[in-house]
């Protein structure tokens, strides 16, 4: 039990190292975008149709056809990262999620809430998808390099 709480301890350390000054942001597919700042704990799930985020300080629902993708921004120096540099994530389904805006060497860790590595990462020409089929419900963690981890919920 120690060990799992390390191991997630690790995990979560770079999300709140860089939760101050950064924000997800859900581009829709009619070109508006939504931003929620990490340091208000968003959870993202997804039920049914419909991507939820829930965080301390707003909900949001969002039908995922009109989704385009959801990345994050960091505003450390009061000059927003633009999104060509940032890394991207897209849910194409309940149990996928691409990734692109990755370095070629940077690595994919997906884990359940246990600390147990799920292999479940294909690299693209243009990045990764995380494939969670065959899963059971329930939280997943999806770090990107060092520095970004998404927090997944599968219903």
């Amino acid at each position: 039990m120690r060990f799992k709480l390390l191991l997630l301890a690790v995990l979560l350390l770079p999300l709140s190292v860089m939760a101050e000054g950064t924000t997800l942001v859900v581009e829709r597919t009619n070109g508006t975008t939504e931003s929620f700042a990490l340091k208000d704990q968003p959870v993202l799930t997804m039920e049914g149709t419909q991507l939820k985020i829930v965080s301390n300080a707003i909900q949001a629902s969002f039908e995922r056809a009109e989704v385009k993708q959801f990345y994050f921004l960091t505003d450390g120096t009061g000059i927003q990262q633009t999104t060509k540099d940032a890394v991207l994530f897209r849910q194409t389904d309940a149990d996928h999620v691409e990734i692109s805006g990755l370095s070629a060497n940077e690595s994919i860790t997906v884990c359940d809430m246990g600390g147990r590595s799920i292999g479940a990462v294909s690299r693209t020409p243009d990045g990764a998808v995380v494939s969670l089929s065959g899963q059971q419900k329930g939280i997943y963690l999806i770090q990107v390099g060092k520095s970004q981890t998404l927090k997944f919920i599968k219903k």
